[in-house]
């Protein structure tokens, strides 16, 4: 997403309280299971996430590929939300492959923000893990 006034722009229209009801669809899965107050505190986040405008800058294809080189003998876990609607699938796709020692978990009925919410869900899967890997 490119020019930076853009990416500004866009994270302020992801913050406008106007807007709120739009993202909140597209972003949560639940959106109704959220208390209020949270989603809120997530869109004034959102408004003064100073990363937001320079995360395309740093996560670029040449930035990935040299991260890739040095970590793809590495076995990492990585947990997807078959509902996922914000990163696009493809991405699945590339990290399976480019990744191959690893483990990719499709959690079913999961999106992007299943600690927001399922935070039941969440948290069960992530003690169980760590149970799983610390017992």
């Amino acid at each position: 997403m490119k020019p930076l006034a853009v990416r500004r722009l866009m994270q302020r229209l992801i913050a406008w309280p106007a807007l709120q009801p739009v993202w909140e669809r597209r972003l949560f899965l639940y959106p109704e299971r959220i208390p209020g107050s949270l989603r809120q505190q997530f869109f004034l986040d959102y408004k003064t996430c100073a990363a937001f405008s320079l995360f395309f800058d740093l996560i670029t294809p040449a930035w990935y590929r040299s991260v890739q080189q040095f970590l793809q003998d590495e076995r990492y876990y990585f947990i997807w939300g078959e509902k996922e609607r914000v990163v696009a699938s493809r991405f699945l796709k590339y990290w399976r492959k480019d990744f191959p020692h690893s483990t990719f978990d499709i959690v079913p009925g999961w999106d992007h923000f299943p600690m927001l919410d399922q935070p039941e869900e969440f948290y069960n899967k992530i003690i169980g893990l760590y149970s799983l890997k610390f017992a």
